[in-house]
């Protein structure tokens, strides 16, 4: 499971749709964020917030269908975008491109597609992706140029 899905997913959670129903005051702190693969930024904020219970079971649908790796299992998400994460989380991790299917979100989807076309170097997956400069960077990136 990524660690950035994980905050993205925390994030969207605390973030959107706080309700009022039976809230729970939570503490989030962002530890340390890499900037980039040499570099490393430290930040350190804390935020008071709620979150209602329909959010919190969310959170416990994604992570037990990512731990067990059971896509059936994001249909438990009322969150369409958190269920959308979840969907493409468990397909690249499996790296079966027919997992993103399901993905209603089409920038998540082209991710999902991307990531395991380049993980199993095909090109077919890179045909599936929706904008012809797309389909060109993910072909590049399998076979450089010169290559």
């Amino acid at each position: 499971m990524e660690k950035a899905s994980i905050l993205i997913i925390a994030a969207i959670i605390i973030a959107g749709c706080i309700s009022e129903d039976t809230p729970t005051t939570t503490t989030a702190s962002m530890a340390t964020v890499k900037a980039t693969s040499t570099t490393e930024t430290t930040s350190t904020s804390t935020t008071t917030t709620t979150m209602s219970e329909a959010q919190k079971k969310d959170l416990y649908s994604y992570r037990q269908a990512v731990n067990a790796s059971d896509a059936s299992a994001c249909s438990q998400v009322a969150n369409e975008r958190v269920k959308n994460i979840c969907l493409k989380d468990i397909a690249i991790a499996n790296k079966g491109a027919d997992g993103c299917n399901g993905i209603t979100d089409k920038s998540l989807r082209e991710h999902c597609i991307y990531n395991i076309a380049l993980s199993l170097k095909d090109k077919a997956l890179c045909a599936r992706l929706g904008s012809e400069s797309l389909v060109k960077l993910c072909e590049s990136k399998i076979t450089p140029a010169g290559g």
